[in-house]
């Protein structure tokens, strides 16, 4: 009976994990970071002190990246896109956006394109021919100073999970990823498979006949040790990770 309720549970388990992962969905995730080159220049400065660029002077001037990616299963189609609601990447009023470069993408065969809005200089309007899973680019904007974090806003057909933002990340100056949290990750899924091998173990051990009692109940603690250690190393390695931001899809790689 309990070797029957534990293979169910377990089946129940992993039917379900793979129909989240078949299942059908549609999303655009973006992240966001900003690197600070030129602060408040009206701050106990002298009047004649002023900083330009392309002419025009400026009183701050930021790098910004947005990391924009396919986060669903299904295609996305650039003809998709709303002509009257475009895909567009919005800063703070105010805001004045100089310029953008692609400096990471996942295929040039996506052929992502942006620019800045003709009517609104803290908008830039984005464009694809197509994007299939983890597809995506990285952008950098030059920018004035925002007085909110930016957000990417528009209407794309079949988008029924809208687009969703994963937060803000610190500037990526390389695509160097941090080796030592996809081994926790390694770890937790190796804990795991460990826990449920020592399930199956005891309830093996108990259908035996020929194990002695002595035997029995050794492996019973040990067995018994090895679970509660796992499980406390599952907890404390999916707390840690559940306040680590994701990160974008590898896919996305950044230009020489």
């Amino acid at each position: 009976m309990l070797q029957t309720l534990i293979g169910a549970g377990i089946g129940a388990i992993i039917s379900c994990f793979f129909y989240i992962l078949a299942r059908n969905r549609s999303r655009i995730n973006y992240q966001t970071s900003n690197l600070k080159i030129i602060g408040n220049l009206s701050l106990n400065l002298p009047e004649d002190f002023e900083v330009t660029l392309s002419g025009e002077r400026i009183e701050s001037l930021y790098k910004s990246q947005i990391i924009i990616w396919n986060g669903g299963t299904t295609t996305i189609n650039g003809s998709d896109i709303v002509k009257d609601d475009p895909l567009t990447v919005v800063f703070g009023p105010g805001t004045k956006i100089f310029n953008i470069s692609v400096v990471g993408e996942s295929r040039e065969i996506n052929k992502f394109n942006c620019r800045v809005s003709p009517s609104r200089e803290n908008e830039c309007q984005l464009n694809f021919d197509f994007w299939d899973k983890k597809d995506g680019v990285v952008l950098e904007l030059l920018h004035t100073e925002s007085p909110e974090q930016p957000k990417i806003k528009g209407t794309v057909k079949g988008l029924v999970n809208g687009i969703k933002s994963k937060g803000q990340v610190e500037y990526i100056k390389n695509q160097k990823k941090l080796k030592w949290k996809s081994v926790l990750l390694s770890l937790g899924v190796l804990l795991i498979l460990t826990l449920i091998l020592s399930i199956f173990i005891v309830s093996l051990s108990q259908s035996l006949q020929n194990i002695t009692e002595k035997y029995s109940l050794l492996l019973g603690f040990t067995l018994t040790f090895i679970g509660l250690f796992s499980g406390f190393v599952i907890i404390v390695i999916v707390t840690f990770l559940s306040t680590v931001k994701k990160k974008y899809p590898r896919s996305i790689k950044f230009k020489e």
